[in-house]
């Protein structure tokens, strides 16, 4: 068969594979060589040069050189078809042609198919051109997700902050009474349950009003913090709690702590204040700043509850302004 004649057989097929872009050559086994069997689509007669000659296929698709060789390989392999990369050449009018080559066994018979892969070509563009932008939005997207996961940091940050300063006294850094209400209430129900022992201790400032009217609110104000780092240091166990109730009143709260130990730690702040020499000259007790104290401790088998008990040491805080004031008093056994 010579390499311009159109096998009979395939005459039907040959203006509709033109039709498809595609141009359809058979593998003659004996000499290697490409017969064709299609009529030629459009693209193909784009690239044969002026005066060339339409039928040396491997000069003007050289890719089939390539390919060719890889097409019998597969067939030897018992394999029906085998697809190619896309490749591309210049037409006569400077465009590129985008195309596709098939290797196909049909009933024993070894077939080439080059077609137009146009749509193809700009479909995997597009897939590309996906790809990418989907590469950069995956970067975009890890970038923000980074800075969501920033942000809800800071965020929890934030509210740990605030949750911290809504349980603090602003001047002092000390817990508020709210907070104070809460873990008072806690550690009661705990001391009833377990039947250990549970202190409690108030104390006020003497003649703090003085203090203010005589240097100032600046330096009451600072008298208040200085204080309240004193009772940071003086009461240091995790589980012991300093809160300001308001004013020149604070509250020291002493879980497992019994009668003895809690006297002897509010006869220790009362010495340390008193240690500060914070001047209050026109107090009647001290030339300097000092405080009273009342002591409460709950005994294993009482169940007196948050009011009583703060009435309690109260009740003790005004018997200690009443001796005087600069005394830590116990609170009354009939109050315990």
């Amino acid at each position: 068969m010579s390499s311009n004649e159109t096998d009979s057989s395939f005459n039907p097929l040959a203006s509709l594979l033109a039709a498809m872009d595609c141009m359809v050559w058979e593998l003659v086994d004996s000499d290697s060589s490409l017969v064709p069997i299609s009529a030629a689509p459009a693209w193909f007669e784009d690239i044969i040069p002026p005066g060339g000659d339409r039928r040396d296929f491997l000069s003007l698709l050289p890719y089939l050189e390539l390919f060719i060789p890889e097409a019998i390989q597969t067939w030897n392999v018992g394999k029906g078809c085998t697809q190619s990369d896309f490749w591309s050449q210049t037409t006569n009018s400077g465009e590129e042609v985008h195309l596709l080559a098939l290797a196909v066994l049909i009933e024993g018979r070894h077939f080439i198919i080059v077609r137009s892969a146009h749509e193809l070509y700009e479909e995997r563009q597009r897939w590309q051109l996906y790809a990418h932008e989907t590469t950069i939005q995956l970067k975009v997207i890890e970038r923000l997700k980074g800075q969501v996961e920033e942000s809800a940091r800071a965020l929890s940050a934030a509210n740990d902050q605030l949750s911290e300063l809504s349980i603090r006294d602003a001047l002092t850094g000390l817990f508020n009474r709210r907070h104070f209400d809460r873990v008072f209430d806690l550690e009661l129900s705990r001391a009833m349950r377990g039947g250990g022992p549970l202190s409690l201790l108030f104390m006020d400032i003497d003649k703090f009003k003085l203090l203010n009217d005589t240097y100032g609110h600046s330096a009451g104000d600072d008298c208040l913090r200085t204080v309240g780092q004193v009772l940071r240091d003086v009461v240091r166990r995790p589980t012991d709690m300093v809160a300001r109730f308001g004013g020149e009143e604070f509250a020291i709260l002493l879980p497992d702590t019994d009668g003895v130990d809690a006297l002897q730690m509010a006869n220790s702040i009362n010495r340390a204040i008193r240690d500060l020499e914070i001047p209050n000259k026109g107090s009647d007790v001290c030339p300097f700043v000092t405080a009273s104290l009342g002591v409460y401790t709950r005994q294993p088998d009482g169940d007196r509850a948050t009011a009583q008990i703060i009435e309690a040491v109260d009740a003790a805080l005004y018997r200690a302004k009443h001796e005087g004031r600069n005394r830590a008093v116990v609170a009354a056994p009939h109050q315990r």
